[in-house]
C-alpha cells in the first residue's frame, strides 16, 4: 500500500521529487528555519528509506489543486538495521495538518496509513506537548513522562550549566569498584559487542543489535558519541552509549542509551564518577521510561522531580538553563514494557546549522 485516494485527497509516501515541497511545508507550518527544511543531509539520514528509494515521510495531498496538506514522519527501528524490520517499532516524528483545510481528520487518516503499511510491533511518540497526549490517550497509547536522573561532578563546587544546585552530588547508593566501565576506542565490531547488547533483545521492547548500535550511533555522521562496556564480577554487561555537549566552555555528558542487564549498572557511581573527572564535565544526565528508578538510584544517579529546584538543563542547541519533562506515548502488541531512552526518535539529532558545520 503505497498510496491511497480518497476522493478530494490522497495520501502516499515521499518521493525523492517531492523532498523539496516537504521541506518547505515543514518551514512555513511547522517551524520556520527547522534544520530539517535547510539541511538536506540531515534530511536524508533520517528519512531516506534506501532499500524502498523512498522517504519515511507520509503525505496528505489535495487533488485540486495539488499541494501537500499534511505530514507525518517517521522512524522505524529497522531504518538503522534492516534485520530489524520483524521487531520494528516505529517512533513518530513532525506530525502536522495545515490549519486552513475545512476537512477533518487528515492528521489519522496519516497515523493509520503508516500503521497499516509498516504493521510494526510498537509505535511510540517522545516529546509530545499536552494537545497531542490527549490525542494519544484517545486512541488508546499509554502516556506518560520519562524520568530524569542526573549526578553531578563531586570535584566541582561552582557550576555554570545546573542552577540552585543544592550540594547532593549523587544518590548516595553504595558505589563498587568492582565494575570495570571501559571506553570503546577501537574497531567497533571486533570489540564483541554483541555480548553486551544481547540481554536487551528477547521480549524487550524496542528490539536493537549490534548494527543499528553502529549505525545509529558510531558511524552518526553529525554527532561523536562515547561507547562504553560495563564489565562486572558477577558476570553481569551492558553497553552505554554518551554524547559530550559543551556550552560557552563547561560540559555535560548526556546519557543517551543502554543496552545489556540492568543489574550491570547497579554500583557504577565511582566508574562514573571517574568519568566527569576525567571529562571535566559538570554532570551525567539520562532519561528513561521503562527501567526500575532503584537500578538508576543504584547507579549513583539521582532522580529530579517535576517540582525539582535543581535545574540541569536539556536543551544545548541553543542552550536554555531550564528543566524539561519529555512526554512520550507509546501502544505495543507486545505485554512487555517498553524502555525508552533519550537516544531514540529524533530526540538526540542536531537542532541548528552551527551544530553540524560548526
Amino acid at each position: 500500500m503505497l498510496e491511497r485516494e480518497f476522493g478530494s485527497h490522497k495520501i502516499q509516501f515521499c518521493q525523492k521529487e517531492n523532498v523539496s515541497e516537504i521541506k518547505q511545508f515543514i518551514d512555513e507550518y511547522w517551524s520556520s528555519n527547522h534544520i530539517l527544511s535547510t539541511h538536506r543531509g540531515l534530511f536524508d539520514w533520517l528519512y531516506y528509506d534506501d532499500v524502498r528509494e523512498k522517504y519515511n515521510f507520509a503525505l496528505a495531498r489535495s487533488i485540486k489543486p495539488d499541494e501537500i496538506i499534511g505530514i507525518l514522519g517517521f522512524i522505524p527501528t529497522h531504518h538503522f538495521d534492516k534485520d530489524l524490520f520483524e521487531k520494528s517499532v516505529t517512533w513518530l516524528s513532525i506530525w502536522q495538518v495545515r490549519g486552513d483545510v475545512e476537512q477533518s481528520g487528515f492528521g489519522l487518516q496519516l497515523l493509520n496509513f503508516v500503521s497499516r503499511y509498516l504493521s510494526p510491533v510498537a509505535v511510540g511518540a517522545i516529546g509530545i506537548n499536552d494537545e497531542v497526549a490527549r490525542i494519544y490517550r484517545r486512541l488508546k497509547y499509554g502516556v506518560d513522562t520519562l524520568n530524569h536522573y542526573y549526578m553531578a561532578n563531586q570535584s566541582i563546587t561552582n557550576f555554570s550549566l545546573l542552577d540552585n544546585f543544592d550540594g547532593r552530588y549523587t544518590s548516595g547508593a553504595d558505589a563498587s569498584t568492582r565494575v570495570a566501565l571501559r571506553e570503546i576506542t577501537e574497531n567497533f565490531n571486533q570489540v564483541g559487542v554483541q555480548a553486551y547488547i544481547e540481554n536487551s533483545t528477547g521480549d524487550v521492547v524496542p528490539t536493537f543489535s549490534t548494527e543499528y548500535v553502529q549505525n545509529r550511533y558510531v558511524d552518526h555522521p553529525f554527532f561523536d558519541y562515547r561507547l562504553f562496556t560495563i564489565d562486572r564480577d558477577d558476570g553481569k554487561e551492558g553497553l552505554l552509549t554518551m554524547r559530550p555537549v559543551v556550552h560557552e566552555g563547561s560540559r555535560a555528558l548526556r546519557w543517551v542509551e543502554y543496552l545489556g542487564a540492568p543489574g550491570a549498572l547497579v554500583g557504577i557511581g565511582n566508574s562514573l564518577q571517574s568519568l566527569l573527572r576525567e571529562s571535566g564535565a559538570e554532570y551525567i544526565d539520562v532519561y528513561n521510561a521503562g527501567v526500575d528508578p532503584d537500578v538508576f538510584v543504584s547507579a549513583g544517579m539521582r532522580l529530579r522531580s517535576v517540582d525539582s529546584d535543581v535545574v540541569v538543563p536539556n536543551y544545548f542547541g541553543p542552550f536554555e538553563q531550564k528543566n524539561v519533562d519529555i512526554q512520550y506515548a507509546f501502544k505495543t502488541s507486545q505485554e512487555t514494557e517498553p524502555i525508552i531512552y533519550n537516544g531514540h526518535s529524533d530526540m538526540d539529532r542536531p537542532n541548528r546549522l552551527e551544530d553540524i558545520d560548526g
